[in-house]
């Protein structure tokens, strides 16, 4: 465990985490943890410290509108320790502003000072998509991998791509530095729309299985932390709800940071000599078992495949159509993969078809 990510008190040091950034020059900041672990409050508290103006968005309009009813804004605990009074005043029915705020004489509450920030939702950003966002220096996007319940957003990923050039313009081919992206959530999916998009899924399961907390792609500028040590996640496994909740996956993402609905059981390492190659697909090498009715899906290719079909829509469509039979195995449990990885992208590739 990286001690330094933590404060004595057991939460987030996000002074330490920005330092690291800077000097990596990873200004894509992807944080993964337990519950409960300080993630918004110290992303929150560091940017007011550093008097960092900042963008707050949730995935969607509906979680947005909730959390600017006071009784459920995120700012509520940093009112209480900085000696704030903040609050969010509307600006369009999709944005906030975010002020500290005092009451006049009439017992109105207004704001006060300067703009903190805005908020925003990814559901809606394409309609405030037109406005000056260069005095913005970090956004901060909360909860980005959804829970199971929540209905996926079309083109995820590009959608949040597309937030990002709004907000980030030119700014780097103006000599400025590049706008800071903070992507907190916990652990509910590890083929979530990011990871998938950046092939990071294949990063994330090698930093679970070798216990890595930082990870840094300098190409892509992106630092990933997966806080599978946090001390307060620790110190909650011993309260009333975690005590109850032992043993079950709600237990496993809260508390150990493990990703919700992973199954491995089809994880598992082949002797490549036992079968024979079949066909590629995209990044998949698919095997039959020489003598058995089993397959192998792996990313190495030794011999020759029958047919070789790309990744996308027309591929795709032609090896569904000329090889369902291959689905049917998965489903009775007769394919093994290399990795969860190419589980998912095996998965993947089937739903893109249908």
């Amino acid at each position: 465990m990286n001690k330094k990510l933590y404060l004595e008190n057991g939460y987030l040091n996000f002074d330490y985490i920005f330092k690291c950034a800077r000097k990596n020059k990873t200004y894509t900041i992807m944080m993964v943890g337990a519950r409960g672990t300080g993630k918004t409050f110290g992303a929150l508290k560091y940017v007011l410290d550093n008097n960092m103006q900042f963008l707050y968005m949730r995935r969607t309009q509906t979680q947005l509108d909730l959390i600017k009813k006071h009784e459920f804004s995120p700012f509520n605990s940093i009112n209480k320790v900085m000696g704030l009074n903040i609050e969010q005043f509307p600006v369009t029915k999709y944005s906030s502003s975010i002020f500290d705020s005092e009451l006049n004489d009439d017992g109105k509450l207004i704001p006060k000072g300067d703009l903190l920030g805005l908020t925003a939702a990814l559901s809606t950003f394409s309609n405030i998509r037109s406005f000056d966002a260069s005095y913005i220096k970090v956004l901060i996007y909360d909860e980005f991998i959804g829970e199971a319940h929540e209905r996926p957003i079309k083109e995820e990923s590009t959608a949040f791509f597309n937030a990002l050039e709004t907000i980030g313009r030119n700014r780097e081919l103006d000599g400025q530095e590049p706008l800071f992206t903070l992507m907190l959530a916990n652990s509910n999916n590890i083929s979530n729309p990011y990871f998938l998009a950046l092939n990071l899924v294949g990063t994330v399961e090698k930093m679970l299985k070798t216990g890595n907390d930082v990870y840094y792609d300098h190409a892509q500028g992106i630092m990933i932390l997966n806080l599978n040590e946090s001390p307060i996640s620790k110190l909650k496994a011993q309260t009333t709800l975690y005590r109850m909740t032992a043993g079950t996956s709600f237990f496993d993402m809260a508390i150990n940071n493990n990703y919700t609905g992973m199954c491995k059981d089809a994880v598992t390492t082949e002797d490549i000599k036992q079968y024979k190659l079949l066909y590629v697909l995209g990044e998949l090498a698919i095997y039959k078992h020489k003598s058995q009715d089993r397959y192998y899906v792996t990313t190495h290719i030794s011999g020759t495949p029958r047919k070789i079909y790309r990744a996308n829509i027309n591929g795709l469509r032609e090896f569904r159509l000329k090889h369902h039979e291959i689905w049917m195995k998965y489903c009775i449990n007769k394919i093994s993969f290399e990795s969860y990885t190419l589980q998912i992208l095996f998965e993947k590739y089937y739903k893109d078809m249908l």
